[in-house]
């Protein structure tokens, strides 16, 4: 289950069902109405959407290898097929397994590989490719921590697990193996867990 909290909403998706949660009540997650300047684009929410995270007010959800991101503070609003000013989605080459926001912008892990998308605005974007080992799907945990309490430069980082160790992920893009050389993980793990208990990151993966 994938899932991003947005003020009193909770986006979420099975990769089946999508919907979003308010007020304890879960209804569809469907496109909305477009106000603006006459446009030809066609919008929609995406189907079997298997990760979610939110990003300078844009929505970021994934369908397989594809990443798609909303209009502007409209969640509803995805252009599907690409608009006049920048295709709304980028292709990659694996299917993607983890979406996480930093101050400078996505990190965003395949099947194969893990990259960063530096900017905040999909105009802006450049492709980084960070590590040649992919996150463990489920492993990052959801909540952020201050890189300036553990040692690194202030901002606030996400962690998962990775065939090759635990992981930190820094606010302008870098990335720190926290365990390189103390821990032996398995290499052939698809799916895991992880969650942040004070300074304490636990994570498992099988």
């Amino acid at each position: 289950m994938a899932w991003c909290q947005h003020g009193e909403k909770t986006y979420f998706s099975n990769g089946v069902q999508r919907g979003v949660i308010q007020e304890g009540i879960a209804q569809d997650w469907v496109v909305g109405e477009y106000f603006g300047s006459d446009t030809n684009r066609c919008f929609a929410v995406p189907e079997y959407i298997t990760h979610l995270e939110i990003h300078s007010g844009r929505m970021y959800v994934s369908v397989g290898p594809v990443l798609y991101w909303s209009e502007q503070h409209r969640f509803d609003l995805f252009d599907m097929g690409g608009s006049e000013f920048h295709g709304a989605y980028i292709q990659f080459h694996h299917n993607i397994n983890m979406i996480r926001s930093v101050a400078g912008g996505l990190f965003i892990g395949t099947e194969k590989q893990t990259f960063f998308l530096v900017g905040n605005s999909p105009r802006d974007f450049v492709l980084q490719r960070v590590a040649n080992s992919p996150p463990v799907e489920w492993s990052d945990a959801r909540t952020t921590i201050d890189g300036g309490e553990i040692g690194f430069d202030p901002g606030l980082c996400v962690l998962w697990a990775s065939p090759v160790g635990a992981i930190l992920g820094l606010p302008a893009g870098l990335i720190v193996n926290l365990t390189k050389e103390k821990i032996i993980y398995p290499k052939n793990v698809t799916q895991g867990f992880g969650c942040l208990v004070g300074y304490e990151f636990l994570h498992g993966m099988k």
